[in-house]
């Protein structure tokens, strides 16, 4: 039986025989998802056995996990002859930014007569998982880690019907179910444009909801500049200085956070930030470019620099104020640079109550979808199904 396990998790390898460890880790995660006590000790010090460094060697172990899971990373542990205080001790790095453990249990086969030994006293705690993982049993599952390359679209032609593409949600956690039951029914991969939180009652379960979906590998999250705001706001606020100035919509989100208590809040903010770092700022599918706000020029010939690319995802084309204390206004002649053949899909700004299309003079396309969810309005979603060219718009829905 499979065991799926999502992109941002902890992994603990479990057993008293280091090479079935070594041999079950190898057999199903890629290497830089492996973290163990040796290999810390070889790249410190040159030298993998150094029992005088123990204390040292664990902490850096520590250390490493909490980063790599900071990260939206799967990380998977290989450290030998651990006790349930250890186990826990590793286990609790994962449970305290809310994500899912697992006890990835080996073969005890060709494990030495004490290490045996030791194993065979904690194995009913360690089958229990100590109450906070998930076990992964060697003689009944098969580890199926999802993996946190997005797909082509040759692969979603083999594995989905379509993708759905939905708008700013805005923290309307009703509206975003009904979306995605919408796409499940259709058998979809899903793509948020950004801005899922703020504004709306809902706003964390909402990310938390996206955060499954992503680290399921049923869908994707483009950044939009609400979620950059509020990281940011975060890490201000960890460091004990806070600098950013928030809208009203962003305090709905703050607001609640604030009223977490501090575990609640922590697990929350792992969560988000693992969702974060899994985001993109732009994603092409064929002939189809997915943004929160706009695509420069420049990226249709690979020329725009990192900088244009984020700035322009993040917040679309302004044009400057005119000097009389008026704010930039937001502009769209960047939509007569989509090649004849392509359409671009974002969200963002409210321009219509439905799904606005634009078709420049060359060909190319254009659709505004954000429809005012979480700000009086409706979500709407776009659906696209493939075809000889990549894909193509087959409906809009208002939900």
């Amino acid at each position: 039986m499979n065991k799926t396990i999502p992109i941002h998790s902890l992994i603990i390898a479990v057993g008293p025989c280091a090479a079935n460890r070594a041999e079950r880790i190898a057999k199903h995660f890629a290497a830089h998802e492996v973290i163990s006590a040796q290999q810390v000790c070889q790249s410190l010090v040159g030298d993998s056995d150094r029992p005088d460094l123990n204390s040292v060697i664990f902490a850096e172990v520590r250390h490493r996990i909490a980063l790599k899971l900071s990260l939206g990373e799967r990380v998977v542990v290989d450290a030998p002859n651990l006790r349930r205080e250890d186990r826990l001790a590793l286990a609790r790095l994962g449970v305290d930014v809310g994500a899912p453990v697992f006890y990835l249990l080996c073969s005890p086969a060709g494990a030495d007569e004490a290490n045996l030994s030791r194993f065979q006293a904690a194995e009913r705690e360690i089958m229990r998982g100590d109450g906070v993982a998930e076990v992964i049993d060697w003689r009944l599952h098969k580890p199926a880690p999802i993996t946190k390359q997005k797909p082509t679209i040759e692969e979603m032609r083999e594995r989905w019907a379509g993708v759905t593409v939905i708008s700013d949600v805005h923290g309307m956690y009703p509206s975003l179910l009904s979306a995605l039951a919408w796409a499940r029914s259709r058998r979809h991969y899903v793509v948020l444009l950004g801005d899922v939180i703020d504004y709306g009652p809902d706003t964390l379960e909402v990310a938390d909801e996206v955060y499954r979906l992503v680290m399921r590998g049923e869908g994707e999250l483009i950044l939009g500049n609400h979620e950059r705001k509020i990281s940011r706001w975060a890490t201000q606020m960890e460091t004990g200085r806070s600098s950013i100035r928030l809208s009203d919509g962003n305090k709905v989100t703050t607001g609640a956070i604030n009223a977490l208590g501090v575990p609640a809040r922590k697990k929350w903010l792992g969560r988000f930030r693992a969702l974060i770092a899994q985001a993109s700022y732009n994603r092409r599918i064929g002939n189809v470019v997915l943004a929160h706000a706009g695509v420069h020029p420049s990226f249709w010939e690979g020329s725009a620099s990192p900088k244009e690319i984020e700035t322009w995802s993040l917040f679309g084309e302004f044009e400057a104020p005119l000097g009389d204390g008026s704010r930039p206004l937001q502009v769209h002649t960047w939509t007569e640079s989509v090649p004849p053949g392509c359409t671009v899909i974002v969200g963002h700004e409210i321009r219509s109550t439905s799904p606005m299309k634009v078709v420049n003079q060359r060909g190319g396309t254009a659709i505004f979808t954000d429809t005012g969810s979480g700000k009086g309005g409706n979500l709407s979603s776009v659906d696209l199904k493939f075809d000889d060219r990549g894909l193509r718009v087959e409906n809009f829905n208002l939900y």
